[in-house]
């Protein structure tokens, strides 16, 4: 296992390694610098909030909501939540969460797991309040001179054909995250 930044690995200039799995969305824009794998996983965004906070889709209009820089989940907000304000950008997530801790933003925006797993490591202090389903689905990243990708693509079928992701699924992310993503209330923009 090799660390690569992810922007790095996002515009195809990260070497030295043969696939990425790092919970990264497949767009097309994403796909002029780099190729994908078959999606493995279906993604959404979660909603992190302080424990306690009451928020649904029409009062989350007038939080202040908070993203990650070079994540999908800004134009999403701006096209289809439509906030009073436009959203805190910060360059990574801890600085999110710290902001969130610290109430200079009433809600983070974030892949769903991440976001339920952030919520059981706080001791109580925030929990996840929905998600959106933004139709999105995550893969494996691969350099677009990588001769691997039939071959990913090969595993991750086989993968999902002999239940493989499910397995894991229910062994490790579950309950790593204290509950099954999908059973978050589902916000509508």
């Amino acid at each position: 296992v090799v660390n690569r930044s992810f922007t790095q690995v996002l515009t195809g200039q990260a070497k030295g390694f043969d696939i990425a799995l790092s919970q990264v969305s497949i767009t097309d824009e994403r796909k002029k610098a780099v190729n994908f794998t078959e999606p493995y996983y279906s993604s959404d965004q979660g909603v992190l909030v302080r424990t306690g906070t009451k928020v649904d889709s029409a009062t989350i209009k007038k939080m202040r909501l908070a993203v990650e820089q070079g994540t999908t989940t800004l134009q999403f907000v701006m096209d289809h939540i439509k906030p009073v304000n436009p959203p805190s950008v910060f360059p990574q997530s801890a600085a999110m969460y710290a902001a969130l801790a610290a109430g200079q933003v009433d809600a983070v925006l974030f892949d769903t797991p991440t976001v339920l797993n952030r919520a059981k490591q706080s001791n109580g202090a925030f929990q996840a309040a929905g998600r959106y389903d933004m139709g999105e689905k995550w893969g494996g990243i691969v350099n677009k001179d990588s001769p691997n990708l039939p071959v990913f693509n090969k595993l991750i079928a086989d993968f999902k054909t002999d239940g493989t992701l499910k397995r894991l699924t229910d062994s490790y992310l579950a309950p790593s995250l204290g509950m099954d993503p999908a059973k978050l209330p589902v916000f509508t923009p």
